[in-house]
């Protein structure tokens, strides 16, 4: 009888195992939350070289540490097709973010019969606080902004974020639409 009352209990390993394979998918879904604009393009192909590195080290590993392997596996295997999700839903937050500036940019121009020199000269009647953009966690990644001062025409503005290592997405007021540079 109690042979089979210890083959219910847990074995510390495994819980051990889960706790590591958790702990390293939580870790991989906070790197790319924080990092998503600017390393999209190198996590993604980082992760895909893993899932395939890490079956080798699967295969040349003993059997005790083959189920790290599979959990590392795993971790990086449902990391990957989050990639794009994550990417577009930072996206969408940082357009719907955009367009509350962009509103509080012509408020202005409309009141002052000009742009504003900074983004800073929205707060706090236009805007209570500016809005970051949606990349980032902890570090929220500021909007730029080109005032009328940097470019030729007195009535152009253009307001951007970065989305990627070298691409950013810029508004221009007088086409109205948004421009994606790489």
């Amino acid at each position: 009888m109690p042979a089979t009352l210890d083959a219910f209990q847990p074995r510390p390993k495994t819980a051990r195992r889960w706790m590591f394979g958790l702990g390293l998918l939580a870790l991989l879904l906070v790197v790319q939350l924080e990092t998503n604009a600017w390393l999209f393009p190198l996590v993604v192909v980082l992760a895909a070289v893993s899932v395939l590195v890490i079956p080798v080290g699967f295969l040349l590993s003993k059997p005790p540490r083959r189920a790290y392997w599979l959990i590392v596996a795993s971790a990086m295997a449902l990391q990957l097709p989050l990639f794009p999700l994550i990417h577009h839903w930072q996206e969408s937050i940082s357009q719907r973010r955009a367009a509350t500036i962009i509103q509080a940019l012509e408020a202005y121009r409309h009141d002052q019969q000009q742009l504003p020199d900074s983004l800073e000269q929205l707060t706090p009647r236009y805007l209570s606080r500016l809005p970051s953009t949606g990349f980032g966690t902890f570090t929220h990644a500021p909007f730029f902004y080109y005032s009328p001062g940097l470019t030729e025409d007195s009535t152009q503005y253009m307001l951007g974020y970065g989305v990627g290592l070298f691409g950013q997405a810029t508004y221009d007021n007088h086409s109205r639409r948004w421009h994606y540079d790489d």
